[in-house]
């Protein structure tokens, strides 16, 4: 035997050699290290045992990070709680209740006065506790008369001290909740006291140069620092006290006296439960997972007990630390699922193996109940049937979240196995207790919470479901589960209600969850909607009579006010089925969403609910603001939109109301509320939106809520005023100029060069120029990334130099030079994005508008210069597309190349081959066929009339064809019109007139976008007066020009302009030589202008020339002059001030 135990030894230690832990690998508190205790460290690291770290001991200063009474855990980075909560709320911890322990600045908000002081005092003992403890630690190892018996004693104390803080505490949520993530202050003190603990068993192994210490006290003080890393919660508990047991387990392991016995094991699986409550990887390694490390363990216990040593056979006790290692290692990982990248196949295999040692222990469990029927006397401790209950527990929480196959145990069948094994013992576990003992009671009271997880766990499972039918599956399966649990519940004696539950809220809560879950919007489907509407009762009626029923059985006592949000989210997802709202979705949802939250404040008031965290009733208020701001952005009646608004900012003032009400505890506005509410003022496109804005952001700003980057992104980009944006950006700059509490990014930089380049007036080469050379120095001196120039800014800003109002080419010749400075600056490392496509397109864009002789030259090589840097830096991204090819079209169509047309045709054919190729940026768009159309129309060539007409058919033809982004309207017809009217063909009066009776026989037939306007039809009467082809085309011209003049006074959707009556005189004129046959129409047309209130100086003009008879005879006219003043009011009522005419006297020449 003790051949076989020195064996098993051997085994045990070559299976747990883990690599060393790197010197940083501890999270150090940061404190000074004594001179002492380092001296000793360095004698024990310099041996084989180097995985130890060394301890240093803590300085207690007023900076002490164990005044703060609650904070996130800086190694997890996650939420940390010490507040009550119900019994189940561990069990089924998800993303949303882990993050609800915390307000905006990661402190608890008790609201209970009494409880906050509870705390405070309880923190400020145990901190004296520590300073007692560590003074008596130091002087203990300064003395030179130590005894091995006095440091035993000082470990054990340190011990208990760590066992005190960490489950010893008497508050209700850490008794219910011992593997919950700690505070801060708990990691902490439980950390540096252990590393105390630890610091003395260094010193006791080194002490008395190397005389040999009695055994039983060196394995006596090894066991008490294992036990005392078992309590603290840190990511590197486990292996810390791994690390122990290999090191006394390597020293004795020739001994059978001193092996490392079961329990040291089952304290080392206590010590990786508690590393799962923390950030287990937060040094960045490869290292395994606590999970996974407790079934390296296990499987190797199995081995060696295989192997025949029948000491350290695994029992029920073990397994169930396993289960629960690897439970809450997997717990950990579905909360951080949506923060950073899992591992899911790993979970999967925990998941299978979790339940291989579910079925070994339950294997081990049959065996001890075949040895109990045999001799009575052998019973099953109560400890067991915890440990049973717990396990069953801890895999239904696994399996309920984690994806398996359909083969494997699902969690339904586990938890009919747990309700089983619970009735067929029910006896025999009521009898393993001790009466009146309280331990024995403690243990009870966790049984019943692990039946009340199990449940709990299957009424939750699978909340992240794919489609509406598997929500509406799981809806019903955790409803029958309510149900069987409240059956089970009714039906149990007094005596068995630890065995048999009843509900709690927190299974409400659940099967609320399960309910609302139906509703998510991204599960719509035509189908779907119409199975919803089916339902005998809609999910959000079943959720609130669910609330209401419980609101009743409560009967004063408060319900956790996230029951209430929950249902509040429901109301958000009913936008997106139609069954539901039947009509106004907006309305409808408003309605349902407002009078949830009044009946929850007057719950509160009446204090029927318990906003256990800050957050839960802002959520309820953000979920109806987050309604308001839809509603205004997506409804197209102005009237709504407005009231949208104002209903947002009558929501800010009640809850306004409340969180002053409730002292500050609850209500308190957000960065998510203050976004929401300046999304909903800007949709609602009201004038005085920009100043409601700014007014907001103010007044939260007083309640501490600090605008973020994208807030004032969204003022800046709704002003019109681009010294109202550069304003901000100064106010950004002032605070990051006091207390660096702000950054003046990149990003704001460049909208307000952006603001700039969007007015037609204050746009200016140096006032952008300042502001790019501003962010540039702030860049080079403070080195931050934040600061950096990019694409965007270097792409605003050539947008907003391309712009500016200039002589010539200067503003665009700068421009250009700004991205040639861009390019060099990327190819020299200084910049990290290159020159985009934007940047291009901007300087051709601006190219295209200018009318500049040699524009079509630019335009083309700027062009070709986008397709030479795509190949030199191997950027696809910087290849010319549909806007940078349509705008070159437009640069032509200005031109006066006698071969612009030529060329339109080739670069257009250009982009049809790559299009064709499979370059979707390249598909040509109404625009692109538009400067097409206007490069013939331009040209002054015969035939362009003919040319363009066929532009327009090709553009008719893919719009039948299927491209719908195309379709021809009134300005592409009005544009060929004009062709025909500046190209030189005999027919071209009667292929425009043609064209002008499609569009209006398209526009009876419902097209609205072949509206006839005052420009249509003036440009088909100037195409008459230039009617080519001798008497006959004439003849013909005129007649079509009296057709127009008809449609000018009979068409209401033909507006009447000046224009239009000018154009009818002088086309008149050049139609009719003879004065008697022109007098009766051009008497006509100019009745018609006084009658439409449209007289002004031009026409007047137009009429000496038409017809000067009529002109001198009328009786503003003097000596063949007149001034605009003298012109009737009536005559002119229907223009606008400036379209009268000059002001000086206007003359016939």
């Amino acid at each position: 035997m003790m051949a076989a135990r020195s064996r098993t030894a051997s085994i045990l230690r070559a299976a747990h050699r883990r690599r060393p832990l790197p010197a940083s690998g501890i999270s150090r508190v940061g404190h000074q290290t004594n001179n002492t205790i380092a001296a000793t460290d360095v004698g024990w690291r310099g041996n084989a045992h180097q995985r130890f770290v060394h301890a240093t001991p803590l300085i207690l200063s007023d900076a002490s990070p164990f005044s703060r009474l609650t904070k996130s855990n800086s190694t997890s980075g996650g939420q940390n709680d010490t507040r009550p909560k119900s019994s189940t709320q561990h069990d089924n911890a998800t993303t949303a209740s882990v993050s609800q322990t915390f307000d905006d600045n990661g402190s608890y908000n008790f609201e209970k006065e009494d409880e906050k002081s509870r705390l405070k005092l309880w923190h400020e003992t145990k901190e004296t506790e520590f300073q007692h403890l560590n003074a008596q630690t130091t002087k203990l190892l300064d003395s030179s008369s130590k005894k091995g018996s006095d440091i035993i004693s000082q470990i054990q104390q340190w011990n208990e001290f760590i066992s005190s803080i960490t489950t010893d505490m008497d508050f209700e949520f850490r008794t219910k909740n011992p593997y919950y993530p700690p505070s801060e202050f708990m990691t902490s003190i439980t950390y540096e006291a252990a590393e105390r603990a630890t610091s003395l068993l260094m010193h006791l192994t080194n002490q008395e140069n190397g005389k040999k210490i009695p055994p039983s006290l060196e394995v006596s003080a090894h066991k008490l620092v294992m036990n005392a890393w078992s309590n603290v919660f840190h990511w590197s508990s486990g292996d810390r006290c791994e690390e122990i047991l290999d090191v006394y387990g390597l020293k004795f392991g020739g001994d059978m006296n001193y092996m490392p016995s079961m329990d040291d094991y089952k304290t080392v699986m206590r010590a990786h439960l508690k590393s799962c409550s923390s950030s287990y990887n937060t040094d960045g390694s490869a290292a395994a997972s606590p999970g996974e490390k407790a079934l390296e363990m296990m499987n190797l216990l199995n081995n060696v007990y295989t192997a025949g040593d029948l000491f350290l056979k695994p029992d029920v006790e073990l397994y169930s630390h396993t289960i629960a290692v690897v439970r809450n290692t997997l717990l950990d990982w579905q909360l951080r699922r949506q923060f950073r990248k899992s591992d899911v196949e790993l979970e999967k295999q925990l998941s299978l193996e979790l339940l291989s040692v579910l079925e070994q222990m339950e294997e081990s469990m049959a065996e001890e109940a075949e040895v109990e029927e045999k001799d009575a006397k052998v019973q099953s401790s109560l400890d067991k049937w915890r440990s049973m209950i717990r396990a069953y527990s801890d895999a239904i929480a696994v399996v309920s979240r984690v994806p398996l196959s359909a083969s494997i145990r699902s969690s339904e069948q586990m938890l009919e196995t747990l309700e089983q094994f619970v009735s067929s013992n029910a006896d025999a576990i009521l009898a393993s207790t001790g009466g009146e003992d309280e331990s024995d009671s403690t243990i009870l009271d966790e049984i019943q919470r692990c039946i009340e997880g199990a449940y709990s766990s299957q009424i939750s499972s699978q909340l992240i479901v794919a489609d509406f039918n598997t929500a509406l599956a799981n809806a019903s399966a955790s409803e029958q589960t309510f149900l069987r649990m409240k059956e089970r519940s009714d039906g149990a004696s007094t005596k068995e209600s630890k065995l048999c539950p009843a509900p709690t809220p927190d299974h409400v809560q659940g099967l609320i969850r399960s309910q609302v879950e139906c509703l998510r919007g991204k599960y719509f489907r035509p189908d779907f909607n119409s199975a919803l509407g089916k339902l005998e009762e809609l999910p959000h009626l079943k959720a609130q009579r669910l609330l209401k029923e419980l609101e009743v059985q409560q009967a004063g006592r408060p319900i956790d006010g996230s029951l209430y949000s929950d249902i509040s989210w429901a109301c958000t997802q009913i936008l997106h089925w139609p069954s539901i709202y039947k009509g106004n979705k907006y309305a409808f949802t408003t309605m349902s969403a407002k009078a949830l939250l009044k009946h929850t404040m007057h719950q509160y008031s009446q204090g029927s609910i318990d906003f256990s965290w800050v957050g839960t009733a802002t959520k309820m208020y953000n979920n109806l603001f987050s309604i308001y701001s839809q509603m205004a952005r997506n409804s197209r009646n102005s009237k709504e939109k407005q009231v949208s608004m104002e209903q947002c900012l009558e929501l800010l003032d009640d809850m306004l109301y409340w969180h002053k009400e409730s002292g500050g505890t609850i209500a308190k506005p957000d960065s998510h509320t203050l976004g929401l509410i300046l999304k909903t003022i800007f949709n609602s496109g009201l004038p005085s939106s920009f100043d409601c804005a700014q007014t907001t952001l103010q007044r939260l700003a007083g309640l501490g809520v600090k605008a973020k980057q994208g807030d004032y992104l969204l003022l800046m980009k709704n002003s019109k005023d681009p010294t109202e944006v550069e304003e901000i950006l100064n106010r950004v700059k002032a605070n990051y100029d006091r207390d660096h509490s702000e950054k003046p990014t990149t990003s704001l930089y460049s909208e307000c060069i952006s603001a700039y380049a969007r007015s037609r007036h204050q746009n200016s080469v140096s006032k952008v120029m300042h502001l790019f050379d501003e962010l540039d120095q702030l860049y080079k001196s403070t080195g931050d990334p934040d600061f950096r120039p990019d694409s965007k800014l270097y792409g605003a800003t050539i947008d907003a130099i391309s712009k500016t109002k200039s002589q010539g080419n200067k503003a665009i010749r700068q421009a250009t030079m700004l991205l040639d400075r861009m390019e060099k600056d990327f190819d020299s490392g200084l910049i990290d994005v290159a020159p985009n496509r934007y940047a291009y397109t901007s300087i051709l864009s601006a190219i295209s508008q200018a009318r500049l002789p040699d524009g079509h030259v630019m335009a083309e090589d700027l062009l070709l210069r986008m397709n030479n840097r795509s190949r030199q830096v191997n950027d696809e991204d910087i290849l010319p597309d549909v806007v940078a090819y349509t705008a070159l079209l437009q640069a032509l169509s200005r031109s006066k190349s006698p071969t612009k047309t030529d060329k339109a045709n080739q670069w257009f054919a250009e982009m049809e081959t790559r299009y064709a190729e499979g370059n979707s940026d390249m598909k040509p768009n109404k625009i692109t066929y538009n400067a097409l159309i206007n490069c013939w129309r331009m040209s002054g060539r015969r035939d362009a009339g003919e040319q363009a007409q066929k532009v327009l058919e090709l553009v008719e033809q893919r719009y039948q064809e299927g491209d719908y982004e195309i379709k021809p309207d009134a300005m592409m017809y009005s544009s060929v019109i004009d062709a025909w009217s500046r190209g030189q063909s005999t027919d071209k009066v009667e292929r425009a007139w043609d064209l002008y009776s499609r569009m209006k026989d398209q526009y009876a037939n419902g097209n609205i976008d072949m509206c006839p306007n005052d420009i249509i039809i003036s440009t088909l009467i100037k195409c008459c007066g230039f009617a080519q082809g001798g008497e006959q085309a004439k003849t013909e011209g005129l007649k079509v020009l009296l057709r127009c003049f008809s449609d000018v006074t009979a068409s209401k959707h033909i507006g009447q302009s000046p224009s239009t009556f000018y154009i009818l005189l002088t086309s008149l004129s050049r139609l009719v030589g003879d004065d008697a046959k022109r007098r009766p129409m051009s008497a006509s047309i100019f009745q018609a202008c006084v009658k439409a209130g449209q007289l002004n100086a031009a026409v007047l003009n137009a009429l000496s020339e038409c017809q000067p008879e009529l002109y001198v005879k009328l009786p503003f006219v003097v000596n063949g002059t007149f001034r605009i003043e003298d012109i009737p009011s009536e005559w002119s009522k229907n223009l606008p001030h400036d379209n009268r005419g000059n002001r000086r006297d206007a003359r016939k020449k």
